[in-house]
């Protein structure tokens, strides 16, 4: 008999799956886990150790009944059948992941019991997916695999599946269709048998030139009836009597004028003569008070020059209003830059219009310039490390 299978953590009893084994040879083959197929038989020597063997198909490696390694059997090592020890192993599948597994993989649990004594000898937990001993999982990650159900697929099945197969592929490959008969007078060509063989007698014949043979007509034939042609596109040529047009000036008629016409903008006149009236029209000048949209008047402008120097951080105005000013420039001609702002407040720098310092002194810097009602008000302005500016004012 075996031992409940304990969760360490929880000391809950783990579910059991019903494989086990008694004597020498244990084989657990999981389908369809995706695991390899992992063979264990326990063994033991003239010394009376027992030892598990571990076959994974291309390899063999050797642990103690409590899961740890171990050397092979010394002198005498042979399969312990008929000893006094019973090897169980419960499989499980990984739902979660944990140490030593993730979600998918076989793990297994072994126990050697005394069935005499009910005594363990030793038992552990393996990941077979892995190929490695691992601590005992908690029983929320793991899930029993169960027997397969009957009928499912196995190697005994599946041989015979193969058998119909290769049944239905002789009778495909080695006798003709029976569906229908063949027709009369129809036969395959040289050494056709079967499906292929008609199959083959067709693309020979297709692949070759096709007579063809019956009653054919000569090359052309009468037509009866109303026939109605279509001249489409003809050459044009100059033969024949055409109408003779009237004399142009110019090359144009009367209405459109000669290149001598006149200037006239009033009467019956020609276009041309209407053209160079509007053009004298639009290169006279104005007369002085003439009422076009408003009234032209000559404008003179009195520019004022200042230099205005400021302090270092320090806000100073730089123009002070004035309603008849008609234009405003400015131009920074001092190394290092200035902000101005519009208005009688004090200036703070970097608030408002930044102007670059000149690249040289008495050079210009960063400008600006005004015209109509903006260019009326008072304007107040600062240099963090002190500038020259000059000022033009136009009334």
């Amino acid at each position: 008999m075996s031992s409940p299978l304990l969760d360490p953590a929880t000391g809950a009893a783990f579910p059991p799956t019903g494989n086990s084994a008694t004597g020498a040879t244990y084989v657990q083959i999981l389908s369809g886990s995706g695991a390899s197929v992992l063979s264990e038989s326990l063994w033991t020597d003239d010394t009376g150790a027992f030892f598990v063997r571990l076959d994974n198909g291309t390899s063999i490696t050797w642990n103690t009944v409590s899961g740890g390694a171990s050397s092979a059997p010394g002198t005498g090592a042979r399969p312990a059948a008929g000893t006094s020890a019973i090897v169980d192993r419960s499989s499980y599948q990984a739902l979660n992941t944990g140490t030593g597994y993730t979600a998918g993989d076989l793990v297994e649990h072994v126990i050697t019991t005394d069935p005499a004594t009910g005594a363990i000898l030793g038992f552990f937990w393996i990941n077979s997916t892995a190929g490695t001993k691992i601590s005992a999982p908690s029983s929320a990650d793991i899930t029993p695999l169960q027997p397969l159900p009957t009928g499912a697929a196995t190697a005994a099945n599946q041989t015979t599946g193969n058998t119909s197969l290769a049944s239905i592929l002789a009778k495909i490959v080695t006798s003709p269709a029976l569906d229908g008969t063949d027709a009369t007078g129809v036969t395959q060509v040289s050494g056709g048998v079967g499906i292929r063989g008609w199959l083959s007698s067709i693309y020979s014949k297709l692949s070759a030139s096709i007579a063809v043979t019956g009653t054919f007509w000569q090359a052309t034939q009468p037509i009866s009836g109303t026939v109605t042609a279509n001249l489409g596109t003809a050459a044009v040529t100059n033969a024949g009597t055409f109408a003779v047009q009237a004399t142009e000036a110019d090359g144009a008629n009367t209405t459109l004028g000669a290149k001598a016409d006149a200037a006239a903008g009033t009467g019956t006149v020609s276009a041309i003569a209407l053209l160079k009236q509007l053009h004298l029209d639009a290169v006279a000048p104005t007369p002085t008070g003439s009422n076009l949209i408003g009234q032209i008047v000559a404008t003179t402008i009195t520019w004022t020059q200042t230099t205005v120097t400021l302090s270092a951080a320090t806000s100073a105005p730089l123009i002070a209003a004035n309603g008849s000013r008609k234009k405003l420039r400015w131009m920074v001609t001092g190394s290092n830059p200035m902000t101005v702002a519009p208005g009688s407040s004090a200036a703070v720098a970097n608030v408002g219009m930044n102007y670059n310092g000149s690249s040289a002194s008495g050079y210009q810097g960063g400008s600006d310039s005004f015209d109509g009602d903006t260019a009326t008000g008072a304007f107040q302005a600062i240099s963090t490390l002190g500038t020259t500016v000059t000022v033009w004012e136009g009334v």
